[in-house]
């Protein structure tokens, strides 16, 4: 996985480790329950706003985008709920959509949820965390 050192401000060598090693555990278990290989995602921490994850893909390109401040200030959970949900985007967009002009899956449809079951995680779409403090564009 690869990140740019400018946009690593307001985290630490060791929770980007553990980001990094919550996005490994989970594409192993994707990859076992599949039995597929599927590529380590570019992670970015440059997402603004309200959103604490987003994830981006093409057919030649994945990434998993995380809000560096929500991060900070709510580490534990987006640890264990953020980054699973953006990397259940990417396995989904690797095995039922890439490289397909149009497809009928949903963002948060079945194929989704039946990833967040396999990772142990709940399937929710939304965080609750105050913003309040958080510059929205």
């Amino acid at each position: 996985m690869s990140y740019s050192m400018s946009q690593l401000t307001s985290l630490g060598t060791e929770q980007l480790n553990a980001i990094e090693e919550r996005v490994a555990h989970c594409l192993r278990l994707a990859e076992k329950k599949f039995q597929r290989k599927i590529p380590s995602p570019q992670l970015k921490f440059d997402l603004r706003g309200a959103a604490a994850g987003q994830f981006r893909g093409s057919k030649d390109q994945a990434v998993l985008r995380f809000n560096s401040q929500l991060f900070s200030l709510y580490f534990d959970d987006n640890l264990e709920h953020t980054v699973p949900h953006e990397v259940a985007h990417y396995v989904v967009f690797r095995l039922f959509i890439r490289g397909k002009i149009r497809s009928r899956i949903r963002p948060h449809g079945n194929e989704w949820k039946a990833v967040m079951h396999l990772f142990g995680v709940p399937a929710e779409v939304r965080h609750q965390y105050d913003v309040s403090q958080i510059p929205v564009r």
